[in-house]
């Protein structure tokens, strides 16, 4: 039996993030409240050379959570508001 759901995340507010840098930025998700594992499919990162890694992440009872984005490139990039 396949128990699986999938849920959108969308980033909160617009994040710029350093050269070769990490950043933990703010999302939020319709899911509720629950540990989840966190698959990336963001063609847009993709596009703009930033990773998001596979990660378990925990959805709070206001459908937030938080994500890690690595910036691979030599320039500032930044994450509009309402990214998925």
């Amino acid at each position: 039996m396949n128990d699986r759901q999938t849920f959108n995340v969308t980033t909160l507010t617009s994040v710029s993030i350093p050269p070769l840098s990490a950043k933990v930025i703010h999302a939020f998700t319709p899911a509720p409240v629950m540990s989840a594992i966190f698959i990336p499919g963001s063609k847009q990162l993709s596009r703009q050379q930033l990773l998001v890694p596979h990660a378990v992440l925990t959805i709070h009872g206001d459908h937030s959570t938080f994500l890690t984005v690595l910036n691979t490139t030599e320039t500032m990039q930044t994450i509009a508001k309402g990214t998925r």
